[in-house]
């Protein structure tokens, strides 16, 4: 009686399933606005209550449940809620029926499959898995002819490649996708790329073109949650175009939407960064805490750690200041992990590679065969051939090991030399801090002008910025040699971007170099774009992680 009941359960998805393409309607499943306490849709509460009878179902049950929880994982939202309810790991439900439909050779299910499992991945960032089942989607997907299927396939290996900072695969991917939506008149599914459109376009510096794609994701959306995070992109765009007013606006518009997961946390977030560049530093602290209170992405949080450690240090509250710098480094720990997996270029190239490399050894195979009994010669080339192989192989373990080894070595050096650089740095201030102090009651009596000479005493006094040698020499213990390096890598450069360079090292804000380089804001900035031309870099971004290897390394 059991297994009937179980069946009448797996039917309609058995139908579900196998209706021809033409017949398949796409149905938008309900969303939630704040964070899930209950199951919040109904066939995925379904596939809950038949998970604990898994072991009692055929085959064909079984493979049938693992596409319907596929095709639900595709169409929801709510990813992270089969991690976190199933009994099993879902991508142990998907495994079998990929195996059970490549026996029957339903390409189209296995294509579930294989996109389901790649977005688990992605979601636990395990991207090297995530990409491999994406192509190998992908690569079946080539003998359907789902221009929907192929859109969201390419939507999410664009998202893997902007993950990896890999911005301009993750455009091609992106106006891949978006052509396809067009094709189809998915109108929600071109909106959902538009807004992956303009982060990529921002990481790219092309603001305009990131703007534009926001404002067409919001034109283009009926979906609440998707209209929140269309005004929080353009918001963000705003932000990088320095229109913080404008970035204030449409951001604090975003907050009125609901959301889904970690959005509601990066719409915090932004707001403290546009709040921060406003220099209302109290109202970018309250918010930076309030994006912490929520579900939040590791990189939203690494930067909400390192504006809150700032004005910590700038109110000069060390025990606040520790606090924040320790948490920062813990989730930069993980960063670190997280980027040191292959990139999406790589592994492309390597299945590439592979699927050449199947190939070859396929016509060689049939050559042997052809001429096996005509030339025994060809026998020994194989044998040859195989142990120059297992050679190889044998190398290259050996050579893996070795890395490894290497990698372990640099590891630890490049904590220790993290710790120090730390420890310096706290030094610095706690010099600052006592410098301050004992200037204190004299710039109390001042007038604006004599605070400000006074202020400009002490950051001379500590950091002797009148004396280049001394500061030279000073730089080089607390930044691990950061002048000398660079004036061997660029001997171009000046005693005052040498300067500009250590400050923005030494973790001080873009006011208090400002002030110690006699720079306006905006004066500050094109000095920083200036620099990072004449020194070669296509990006702040570049110019920033050269600064930070030198220092680490």
């Amino acid at each position: 009686m059991k297994l009937i009941r179980y069946t009448l359960y797996l039917l309609p998805f058995f139908f579900i399933c196998c209706q021809p393409k033409d017949q398949k309607k796409e149905e938008q499943t309900s969303r939630i606005e704040k964070s899930p306490e209950e199951i919040p849709d109904a066939i995925m509460q379904s596939i809950l209550e038949l998970e604990p009878h898994y072991n009692e179902m055929t085959n064909l049950q079984k493979a049938v449940f693992g596409v319907t929880l596929a095709e639900q994982i595709i169409n929801n939202n709510f990813i992270y809620l089969y991690q976190e309810y199933m009994e099993k790991n879902p991508v142990t439900y998907l495994d079998f029926s990929i195996q059970y439909f490549r026996q029957n050779k339903e390409t189209r299910k296995n294509v579930y499959c294989y996109l389901a499992k790649g977005m688990l991945y992605k979601e636990k960032r395990q991207y090297k898995e995530a990409i491999e089942n994406l192509l190998e989607a992908t690569e079946l997907n080539k003998h359907l002819t789902d221009n929907n299927l192929s859109a969201v396939l390419y939507f999410q290996l664009g998202s893997l490649a902007g993950f990896q900072n890999e911005n301009e695969k993750a455009l091609e991917y992106f106006l891949k996708a978006v052509e396809l939506y067009k094709q189809e008149g998915n109108t929600e599914g071109e909106a959902k790329v538009y807004t992956s459109l303009s982060w990529t376009y921002t990481s790219l510096e092309r603001d305009k073109e990131a703007l534009a794609s926001s404002r067409k994701a919001l034109e283009l959306t009926d979906d609440p949650i998707r209209k929140g995070d269309a005004l929080l992109d353009i918001g963000n765009s705003y932000f990088f175009m320095q229109e913080f007013d404008s970035a204030l606006y449409y951001t604090k518009q975003s907050l009125e939407y609901p959301y889904i997961s970690t959005t509601q946390a990066a719409r915090y977030n932004k707001l403290a960064n546009v709040y921060a560049y406003k220099k209302e530093f109290d109202s970018a602290y309250h918010y930076a805490k309030i994006a912490l209170t929520y579900p939040i992405d590791i990189y939203f949080e690494s930067a909400c750690y390192s504006l809150l450690s700032t004005i910590a240090a700038e109110r000069g509250d060390k025990n606040e200041m520790i606090f924040y710098i320790n948490n920062l480094h813990a989730v930069q720990d993980s960063i670190t992990k997280i980027e040191r997996q292959p990139n999406i270029q790589i592994l492309e190239q390597i299945r590439l590679s592979d699927k050449k490399t199947l190939q070859v050894t396929a016509q060689r195979s049939y050559l042997l065969y052809a001429i096996f009994f005509v030339i025994l010669i060809s026998s020994l080339i194989v044998i040859r051939l195989y142990r120059n192989h297992q050679q190889k192989k044998k190398e290259v373990r050996i050579y893996k090991t070795e890395l490894e080894q290497k990698e372990e070595v640099i590891d630890s050096q490049q904590e220790e030399l993290s710790k120090r650089y730390e420890l310096l740095l706290l030094n610095l201030a706690d010099e600052l801090k006592r410098t301050k102090d004992k200037y204190a009651v004299q710039r109390a009596k001042g007038n604006f002008e004599q605070r400000q000479q006074i202020d400009r005493i002490v950051y001379d006094e500590v950091l002797h910025l009148q004396d280049e040698k001394a500061f030279i020499t000073k730089m080089n213990h607390i930044l691990n040699a950061l002048p000398d390096k660079l004036k061997e890598k660029f001997p171009e450069i000046t005693y005052k971007e040498i300067v500009f360079c250590c400050l923005l090292m030494l973790k001080l804000s873009s006011n208090e170099i400002a002030f110690i380089l006699e720079y306006k804001q905006t004066s500050l900035y094109k000095f920083k774009q200036r620099l990072i031309k004449k020194l070669g870099f296509a990006t702040s971004k570049e110019f920033e992680q050269l600064l930070h290897d030198k220092v680490n390394y």
